[in-house]
């Protein structure tokens, strides 16, 4: 499935389908197939394939944001083999650095990630790359207080980023500082929007430190909140899991 949404096999695909559709509309119509109409129909060809173009980054931010992050992956290498720009291609390592972390993949993400090179990075997207880095560090099991420190440094950039509090508040997790992770995990959900996959992640780290605090009744109910808003993501079926095994009642 993922072929026929990114890369060549889209691109046939999608040539095959417009081609049919043309000929079908030339042929209801009586409409001869004479030099004028050819390029007509040549001119309508290249018109749907640059709008597709033009909107397939729009496609992938969406399939990251509902956890289809193979698709997602697939999609930002095609985009940035094909960028001009050193500036878009560093985007788009970056990018992908965070498709392979979303998905636990820490070692191909960081392998990504040290391939960046900052310099070429608008100042936002240099906050995300620490903030992402950060994520790295408590993915591969590294120091949480380091995280944190790196944490900080990307909150205090100025840029509203809900995924820098939910890195946090996995940071002040690790070190066992609940209360704050807490208020991290709810604050992350309240500075922007969060698809629905991220969105089944912090309900599911909020599950994680309501249980740890004891509170079983609102762990619980923050499992099930994991599972409704996404739960065919990676998050969703922990929650899941988390249900059926460790707190059967």
């Amino acid at each position: 499935m993922d072929a026929l949404r990114y890369g060549w096999w889209h691109f046939l695909f999608m040539g095959g389908v417009v081609t049919s559709f043309l000929f079908l509309v030339f042929t209801l119509f009586n409409i001869p197939l004479t030099l004028v109409s050819l390029l007509l129909m040549g001119f309508l060809f290249l018109s749907v394939f640059m709008l597709d173009i033009i909107l397939m980054p729009l496609r992938v931010l969406k399939d990251f944001h509902h956890g289809r992050y193979p698709a997602s992956i697939k999609g930002t290498k095609f985009l940035r083999a094909f960028s001009l720009k050193k500036e878009k291609k560093a985007a788009f390592s970056l990018n992908l650095a965070a498709g392979y972390m979303a998905m636990g993949n820490y070692e191909e993400g960081g392998a990504y990630l040290k391939q960046v090179d900052r310099d070429l990075l608008k100042e936002d997207l240099k906050a995300v790359w620490e903030n992402n880095y950060a994520n790295f560090i408590l993915g591969i099991g590294g120091s949480p207080e380091e995280a944190l420190r790196i944490c900080d440094q990307a909150v205090s950039s100025g840029f509203h980023n809900p995924t820098f509090h939910s890195t946090r508040g996995l940071a002040l997790l690790r070190l066992k500082r609940f209360d704050d992770a807490i208020a991290e995990f709810c604050r992350s959900m309240e500075v922007g929007h969060q698809g629905p996959a991220e969105l089944s992640e912090t309900y599911y780290h909020l599950g994680r430190v309501w249980e740890t605090k004891g509170d079983i009744a609102y762990a619980r109910d923050h499992f099930l909140k994991a599972i409704n808003v996404a739960p065919g993501s990676r998050y969703g079926r922990y929650a899941a899991e988390k249900l059926s095994k460790d707190m059967k009642t």
